[in-house]
């Protein structure tokens, strides 16, 4: 993943809709055991986007 890629508006919204969740297992922020980024569903390299319905909190 490549957080330039990211833009502001777009990690917040993510952020925002995700409610402190990881979006793959819903496991809560407060009990992982790494801090959460963002990232592409689809990576950039085959082809993915930095929209918003191909990234996920994670």
């Amino acid at each position: 993943m490549s957080d330039k890629s990211i833009k502001a508006k777009h990690r917040q919204t993510v952020e925002s809709r995700a409610q402190g969740c990881c979006e793959y297992c819903r496991i809560q922020a407060r009990f992982a055991t790494q801090s959460f980024s963002i990232e592409h569903i689809q990576p950039l390299s085959r082809g993915g986007k930095s929209e918003l319905d191909n990234l996920a909190l994670a």
